[in-house]
């Protein structure tokens, strides 16, 4: 399942098309409650494993990657500022073209717990 959808709409104001993505409503608590199971099945396998094998137990610290990577997904400001950093980096105009890079323009202004707002 994902976690959010993008739709593309066009700002009336200007004619701009952009990019919007949407969480979907208690996303992160959805997230929050499969990690928190996950977690005990992790340190199950882990107590498993070592009690069985002579390897080394992993699946917590796995899981632990995988949770960050998760949450990490879910800040769609963060995304927006990784966006934007993105485009100033690589010399990217808003088309996404090389060339000066300006950054996108109104990002993180415009972007909310909602979702960001980026240029197509």
């Amino acid at each position: 399942a994902s976690l959010g959808q993008v739709y593309r709409v066009t700002v009336r104001a200007t004619g701009d098309q952009v990019a919007v993505k949407v969480q979907r409503p208690h996303m992160a608590q959805a997230v929050s409650l499969d990690l928190l199971l996950l977690r005990a099945l992790a340190a199950t396998a882990d107590g498993l494993t070592a009690m069985l094998t002579s390897q080394r137990a992993y699946h917590a610290s796995l899981l632990h990657a995988f949770a960050t990577a998760t949450y990490s997904e879910l800040d769609y400001e963060h995304e927006a500022r990784n966006q934007e950093r993105f485009r100033e980096n690589f010399g990217c105009n808003e088309d996404g073209a090389q060339g000066q890079g300006t950054g996108s323009r109104g990002a993180s202004a415009a972007s909310g717990s909602r979702g960001p707002i980026g240029r197509l």
